[in-house]
């Protein structure tokens, strides 16, 4: 299982959302918890829209946007803050990453030398593989970044698909349940 502290923490209230559907007594604040991220998400990409729309972004993405925005005083502040902020969230992502490809290791007997020393070994493989996207431009990128995509698609589309899965004793151990 994941660390909390690691970057996968995003995939955690959706699971939380999914308990409290599955409550009869708490269904009401699953959907308010559903409608107020839809909120969010919604101001969020429609202040973003109106940004983006007064005029030519230039590179820079988000920092530019911020500084624009605010003006380069407080962009330049927060940009440098959201520069740190990108850097200790990439961390946890390769750290939950190493940690899920060790424990698929562990059920198939599969490690390289003992759990610790696998999650620094696989972290490390997978820091020179971002740099290396990262060193070979913003074009290696882009195309990184569709590649992700279509993986991020299939895992969400597995998680929908395994709801309607059947799930045996074995399974119900282990915290996999289908719909009832």
């Amino acid at each position: 299982m994941p660390s909390l502290n690691s970057g996968l923490y995003h995939f955690l209230p959706f699971l939380i959302i999914i308990d409290l559907l599955n409550h009869k007594t708490l269904e009401g604040l699953g959907v308010i918890i559903i409608g107020l991220a839809v909120t969010v998400t919604g101001i969020t990409g429609l202040s973003t829209s109106a940004i983006v729309t007064n005029g030519y972004v230039r590179g820079g993405g988000a920092y530019y946007l911020i500084s624009r925005s605010l003006g380069p005083e407080f962009g330049g502040s927060i940009g440098l803050i959201f520069a740190f902020a990108n850097a200790v969230a990439v961390a946890m992502y390769v750290v939950g990453f190493a940690e899920t490809v060790v424990d698929l290791l562990k059920e198939s007997d599969s490690m390289m030398v003992d759990p610790t020393n696998d999650i620094r070994i696989i972290g490390s493989i997978t820091v020179v593989i971002l740099l290396g996207i990262s060193v070979a431009g913003m074009e290696w990128e882009a195309k990184a970044q569709v590649i992700l995509l279509v993986i991020l698609l299939i895992a969400i589309a597995n998680f929908f698909i395994g709801t309607v899965i059947p799930s045996n004793n074995e399974k119900k151990a282990r915290g996999f349940f289908n719909y009832q």
